[in-house]
């Protein structure tokens, strides 16, 4: 048997050491609020969530820059 190590689809290893983020999915709207180091970073995570399959809003006004 071989291991799978390949990540899932939803997940984006520039994230990974991010755990202050709330991200949901709730019907077609994506929710993200909490706090990240950069505005980078937010803009990266603006983008990724803007590319859920199924998503068409988009609420990201609760992350805050630390």
């Amino acid at each position: 048997m071989v291991a799978n190590n390949r990540k899932r689809d939803d997940e984006d290893s520039r994230f990974d050491k991010i755990d202050s983020v709330y991200v949901a999915q709730m019907g077609s709207s994506v929710v993200l609020k909490g706090e990240v180091p950069t505005e980078k970073i937010s803009a990266q995570l603006v983008d990724t969530a803007r590319g859920v399959s199924g998503a068409s809003d988009l609420q990201s006004d609760r992350v805050s820059i630390a």
